[in-house]
């Protein structure tokens, strides 16, 4: 079993930092050159579309950003295309609302059929690369300006403690900013980040039949929600809250991340879970883990996975004993935030 981070094409430090805490290595999808991947970690495998599928998706998305340019100089003319706030976001939009209606009449999900199409085409698929390049860029951008904005902070209060206390400002400022932990990117545009990474997914899938089959995980709450509010049925099997789990290299990480996956798996297969199936981390490693696995069933969630009969899509996701679909949900957090 490999985690497959989705439905994102970037992946920010912090996403990085709960999949390696979590677990040995992830893959993911990425809409970029080989050139523009730098020589990262080993255990992270990288999935990109070939050269002769990536260069007319950066050509789209460059004429877009030259459209942009060329238009928004004039008062109202780019802002009377573009909305300063999205129609829907995952606290707003159709998911949400119905997965709450839901939950508060005890119902089950409906299991919609999903709109995705049995044959995936060239067209379609060079548009999702193109939301997907576009979306990527916008969230590296984000997490650029979150980064400096923490400097900011953090430098404005280390100047505010030597105004203060009289310390000397080289030792102000020592402890890092940890990002907001509710800035969520999958509260935009959830089912299309969902939809367009699933093709993605789907034309890419025979790269990846042949390895160990993959769990989805991912570091958003909106899209887990959504995943809620379209199946046919959900069941929660695991639940690990505010628990110690080791940091970076630590020398006992590897035997806790292989403990972890052996209790998913078989959390997957339908055993329950034992109380000291997982030991907490009692060496002072400083890291709090919140792991949520869900399995999710109805044609909705196996549509956006495997919409036609190819042996090696079927094949490409680890299942549970009903067939259904797992998501993971991962987090992590220093001891004293």
């Amino acid at each position: 079993m490999k985690p497959l981070f989705f439905p994102f094409t970037h992946v920010r430090q912090q996403d990085a930092r709960a999949l390696s805490a979590c677990f040995k290595g992830f893959c993911h999808f990425s809409v970029s050159a080989s050139n523009e991947v730098g020589a990262g970690n080993p255990g992270i495998d990288v999935v990109l579309p070939a050269p002769d599928e990536l260069m007319p998706a950066l050509a789209k998305v460059e004429d877009y950003k030259q459209w942009a340019g060329v238009n928004h100089g004039r008062p109202g003319q780019l802002k009377s295309r573009v909305r300063e706030t999205p129609y829907f976001t995952s606290d707003t939009g159709i998911a949400t609302l119905k997965s709450r209606i839901e939950q508060e009449s005890g119902e089950i999900g409906s299991g919609d059929q999903a709109p995705v199409e049995p044959v995936d085409s060239q067209a379609a698929f060079l548009s999702s690369l193109v939301f997907l390049r576009t979306a990527q860029e916008s969230d590296a951008d984000t997490e650029e300006v979150n980064a400096r904005l923490c400097s900011i902070a953090r430098d404005e209060a280390a100047l505010f403690s030597v105004l203060k206390d009289g310390a000397p400002l080289a030792k102000q400022g020592d402890g890092s900013c940890v990002p907001d932990q509710d800035q969520d990117p999958g509260r935009v545009m959830t089912e299309k980040r969902i939809l367009a990474w699933a093709r993605f997914f789907r034309e890419k899938i025979d790269v990846l039949g042949e390895n160990a089959p993959l769990v989805p995980v991912t570091t958003s709450r909106a899209v887990v929600d959504y995943f809620h509010s379209k199946a046919k049925k959900s069941i929660k099997v695991l639940d690990i809250e505010n628990f110690k789990v080791h940091e970076g290299c630590c020398e006992h990480g590897a035997g806790w991340q292989g403990r972890l996956k052996d209790l998913m798996e078989n959390a997957i297969f339908g055993s329950t879970p034992g109380k000291n199936d997982l030991m907490e981390a009692d060496d002072g490693c400083g890291l709090l883990a919140d792991i949520q696995l869900y399995l999710f069933s109805g044609d909705h969630v196996s549509n956006i996975f495997c919409p036609t009969d190819r042996e090696a899509r079927k094949n490409a996701l680890i299942r549970g004993s009903n067939m259904e679909i797992p998501v993971c949900l991962v987090s992590v957090r220093n001891n004293n935030t």
